[in-house]
């Protein structure tokens, strides 16, 4: 499991170059490269959080506590993730 995509798209091609098969590699963001990577093969798969239901979470949140409504806020947010994996890549949209 990788910090970004790209690092996941890097860790593919150690992989890759040291001649090693068998070993997953997880990224996170769901972006084009990883989409390709994922239907390369070369990646397992990208958690892909949905950015505009976070964004609209955030403003929500900013707009309660300046006009000091539904306080407290929540300590967490959750927000929605998609899975890219090899099954679904091609009927989602990478970031970006």
């Amino acid at each position: 499991m990788t910090f970004s995509d790209n690092s996941a798209v890097g860790a593919a091609a150690v992989v890759r170059s040291s001649g090693k098969s068998g070993i997953l590699i997880s990224g996170a963001d769901g972006s084009q490269e990883a989409f390709n990577a994922i239907k390369a093969g070369t990646m397992y798969n990208s958690p892909q959080p949905d950015f505009l239901a976070s964004g609209r979470m955030l403003v929500d949140a900013a707009y309660d506590l300046i006009t000091k409504q539904n306080l407290p806020l929540p300590a967490n947010l959750g927000v929605p993730v998609k899975l890219i994996t090899k099954d679904n890549v091609d009927s989602s949209t990478p970031i970006g």
